[in-house]
């Protein structure tokens, strides 16, 4: 089960003893979320998987966008440690709404069964908007970012070296609202070593969402990474298939 309470942040006014009411047109600055999700199973097998997360985001995008998300995924099986990983990440978009937009943006990274102590990317590109509706955005951006990746050792073996590579970044990106209420979202990103194609990550999520109501919803996501060199013992690729329920308060 997956639990989003979305949280904005409204100005406030009083009306004056004897004065008509009136009503506040201040605009929401500011929009928060809190994501929550729980996957549990007991008997033959006892599994345990817990995901957060937040995202705080500004809302008047007419002259910036910004965005700073986090998350949390942690699960157990037969009280053995399945899955420990932690993201954060930062973005900042200047004339979000125009066909030409730069941006800047930071993100860390740390799990532990893709022996990732700590992964940053920090980086400065633009974004080129195709489509722009009430209901539909489709955009590609390109940045040069720099990487850095500090691997975790068992002790029986010899320390991998840290890595430290300048990256071109490609991202795609889409969403689209149907009046049925089903919704689609889309994020991809490639990441090569500057000068080396064969060298590159991938993450990539795609999510569709279905409105039973104004404030409920059912969601299924599937989350896919590939690192093409990883630390001896891990595999190239992860996926991750999650169902829930989306509740906004």
């Amino acid at each position: 089960m997956l639990l989003a309470v979305g949280v904005g942040l409204p100005g406030a006014g009083l009306a004056q003893e004897a004065a008509p009411a009136t009503t506040d047109t201040t605009p929401d600055r500011w929009d928060a979320a809190i994501e929550f999700g729980f996957n549990g199973s007991t008997g033959n097998t006892r599994l345990t998987v817990l995901t957060t997360g937040f995202r705080v985001k500004h809302l008047e995008t007419d002259r910036y966008e910004l965005e700073w998300s986090a998350a949390f995924r942690y699960g157990e099986s037969d009280d053995e440690v399945i899955a420990r990983s932690f993201e954060s990440g930062l973005g900042w978009d200047l004339w979000p709404e125009a066909a030409w937009s730069p941006f800047a943006f930071a993100t860390l990274e740390r799990d532990a069964f893709r022996r990732i102590d700590l992964r940053s990317n920090a980086g400065v590109g633009a974004k080129r908007t195709f489509v722009r509706e009430e209901n539909a955005e489709v955009s590609l951006s390109a940045a040069v970012l720099h990487d850095y990746e500090n691997f975790t050792t068992p002790t029986d073996e010899d320390a991998v070296a840290d890595r430290t590579n300048a990256r071109w970044s490609i991202r795609a990106r889409g969403h689209r609202q149907f009046e049925n209420g089903l919704r689609f979202d889309h994020v991809t990103f490639y990441k090569p070593i500057w000068d080396d194609g064969t060298d590159y990550n991938i993450d990539s999520n795609t999510k569709v969402t279905i409105l039973v109501s104004d404030r409920i919803g059912l969601n299924l996501s599937y989350t896919f990474r590939r690192d093409s060199t990883p630390p001896p013992d891990v595999e190239r690729n992860d996926q991750i298939v999650q169902a829930g329920l989306t509740i906004q308060l």
